[in-house]
């Protein structure tokens, strides 16, 4: 008899316990089973089952194993939907378990990292690794181009992004920027985008309106643009893993696909908009206990051993699935030396101390899409629609104001 999702006997008398996650290549998926063995051999009384969810698809797909009872004990949250799983019930509290654990030492960890994995004043989740999004530049594409001061700015990335714009036959072979994530200028300009809890939005703040507007001339304002336009981007991908930009933003997920890809690169901090510090986002992998699961406390210690330990937590730096939340161990050797981790590692950490705890809650993505639908307005030239952030900046306000009700 095939053994289920929560606690159940195996053929070789083992206790079954299942955690789901995601897998973005064949690779990670060996790698996250060199880390599944080394639990069971920590603890051979138990074997895990683990359970493919589908990244894209992953707030439908979550709450409807939930509701079947098929959800596994320990599940990897994207980090958005944490506050929806804890408000919804579908993921459990861990305080006092980290409470009466007297090992645990959450000093371990690089900063803010429990506060990332919190809601509501309550610790959902421990961090199996953590990051910050950076500037990537291609070494090869800049040539004897120096890279640009850690205290760079919004100009600094624009006049340097344009000298590496190649035109050939009326089209762009080549960009300054090749990828950016719009949120990136919105923070790096001390814009926000909700308030009070999620209660209100502030899409119209007149830092965040300039980051919007700035976004759109990135692509299309003559005097601005180094990144592709939305016409220009149909097909490309992303122009700097396809070696035809000089650099674009990466977070410490990317450095494994840029050593595959054969990408000579180094990174800066993101710069600093006119209004802002430059200051970036934590992220990171959260992952947390099913409030149905039968076997909470053996839950718990596959948690606490994928997220603290030094056993997973090395394995974890020796394969580079991700930059490890504890920081002992992400700056040892063991990571700093492996051929996946950054250059210029103390950038990276200095970068890490410079970060914000995004406001998360239960229904952001939903006034998220809201708002994507104004950005595809300010953005898209292509369509004929292109407008001016700042005359659309109440109306865009007004609407998602509308969907967090």
């Amino acid at each position: 008899m095939p053994c289920r999702l929560f606690a159940a006997a195996c053929g070789d008398g083992r206790t079954e316990i299942s955690i789901g996650y995601w897998i973005n290549n064949t690779n990670e998926r060996q790698n996250n089973q060199y880390i599944f063995d080394a639990f069971e051999e920590a603890y051979p009384e138990y074997k895990i089952k683990a359970v493919p969810i589908n990244y894209d698809s992953y707030g439908e797909e979550v709450p409807r194993m939930f509701t079947g009872g098929t959800l596994p004990d320990v599940i990897w949250l994207r980090e958005e939907y944490l506050p929806i799983f804890a408000e919804e019930g579908v993921i459990i509290p861990i305080d006092e378990y980290v409470e009466a654990d007297e090992e645990f030492d959450g000093s371990k960890y690089v900063h803010n990292a429990l506060e990332f994995c919190s809601y509501d004043g309550s610790l959902y989740a421990l961090p199996r690794d953590i990051g910050v999004q950076v500037m990537a530049f291609n070494l090869d594409i800049m040539g004897d181009t120096p890279l640009p001061e850690n205290d760079w700015t919004w100009e600094d990335m624009v006049e340097l992004g344009k000298q590496f714009m190649v035109q050939e036959g009326g089209s762009y072979s080549q960009y300054g920027l090749g990828w950016l994530d719009w949120k990136c200028l919105v923070y790096s300009n001390g814009g926000t985008l909700f308030a009070d809890g999620g209660t209100r939005a502030t899409f119209n703040d007149p830092k965040t309106v300039d980051a919007l507007q700035f976004y759109s001339d990135l692509a299309n304002d003559p005097d601005t643009m180094i990144m592709p336009s939305a016409e220009a981007s149909q097909g490309l991908g992303n122009p700097f893993i396809g070696k035809k930009a000089a650099f674009a933003v990466v977070g410490s997920w990317d450095f494994v696909k840029l050593q595959k890809v054969g990408i000579n690169y180094d990174i800066r901090p993101f710069p600093s908009g006119p209004d802002g510090e430059g200051t970036m986002r934590l992220s990171g992998l959260p992952i947390g206990i099913n409030s149905k699961s039968d076997q909470k406390d053996m839950a718990y210690e596959l948690v606490k051993f994928l997220c603290y330990s030094e056993t997973a937590q090395t394995l974890q730096a020796q394969y580079s699935i991700a930059m490890p939340s504890i920081e002992s161990i992400a700056r040892s050797e063991v990571y700093t030396t492996t051929e996946f981790a950054p250059p210029s590692i103390d950038i990276y950490f200095e970068a890490l101390e410079n970060t914000f705890i995004e406001e998360h809650f239960k229904n952001e993505q939903a006034a998220i899409a809201v708002f994507e639908d104004y950005l595809y307005k300010i953005y898209n030239k292509a369509s004929g629609s292109l407008v001016r952030a700042e005359d659309i900046a109440e109306e865009m306000n007004a609407a998602v104001q509308a969907e967090l009700g």
